[in-house]
């Protein structure tokens, strides 16, 4: 069973190489990896390039400006041709057996799944801060982790992709959708997967707020709690800058 890895990055040069080698560490053989470069102007793409002959056919990479990180992620999965895709950030990395555990989990009669582990929270150094994992069966009160998730790849050619109006949390309105659907099956994987790192409080601040807009269109928050969290994550994005 073929694994299709993406990572989309931009100006990435000073993390990218811990991604790149934790995808060419992977205990598993049978994958392709995927590039999409937003149009760089750091050294990312010379690592990339760097990089390439190391992987042995199974690297590919594009170089062109996007309409985001969603609209780079869906350029990627259009180019995939694993039976499941998993996305990596440029920041983020797996762990060494991580594709192994996707295959050893995944279920071949099963037409749409999604497998999800454990993801460790690491800071700037990559020194762990802590490991979470939430079950599907609470995704109203705590999503599970997207760094750790991979999906069947007939999902994205059949059901959809990732909603291009979100910019920073298109991925919680995709789980979300999936979570409603009755034949799309979920399978909890109990161990470590995948290393996010920590930072950009910013960013942080207004991907909470389109989360919490996402979060009232799908009927977890009231209207309430929806402009109520917002205003808290809006002065929390003051206080941080």
């Amino acid at each position: 069973m073929k694994i299709s890895i993406i990572t989309v990055c931009y100006n990435s040069a000073k993390t990218i190489r811990r991604t790149l080698e934790s995808v060419l560490g992977q205990t598993y053989p049978d994958y392709e990896y995927i590039l999409v470069d937003g149009g760089s102007t750091d050294q990312t793409l010379d690592i990339i390039r760097e990089y390439e002959p190391k992987f042995q056919g199974r690297m590919r990479y594009i170089s062109e400006k996007d309409n985001g990180i969603y609209d780079a992620m869906n350029k990627g999965i259009r180019m995939a041709s694993g039976e499941i895709v998993g996305i990596v950030n440029s920041d983020d990395y797996y762990e060494p057996d991580c594709l192994q555990a996707v295959a050893d989990n995944r279920k071949p009669d099963c037409h749409y799944q999604v497998l999800y582990g454990m993801l460790r929270f690491v800071n700037q150094e990559c020194e762990e801060l802590e490991i979470r994992m939430s079950h599907h069966r609470n995704m109203r009160s705590q999503m599970i982790y997207h760094p750790s998730t991979f999906v069947s790849k007939t999902i994205y050619d059949e059901l959809f992709m990732y909603d291009l109006k979100y910019r920073y949390a298109s991925d919680l309105d995709f789980l979300l959708k999936l979570n409603q659907r009755e034949d799309v099956i979920f399978e909890p994987i109990y161990q470590i997967l995948s290393n996010f790192r920590m930072g950009g409080a910013s960013e942080q601040a207004k991907a909470h707020r389109e989360s919490a807009t996402i979060l009232y269109r799908h009927g977890v928050y009231s209207k309430v709690m929806w402009l109520f969290m917002k205003c808290a994550y809006l002065m929390e994005g003051i206080v941080k800058k």
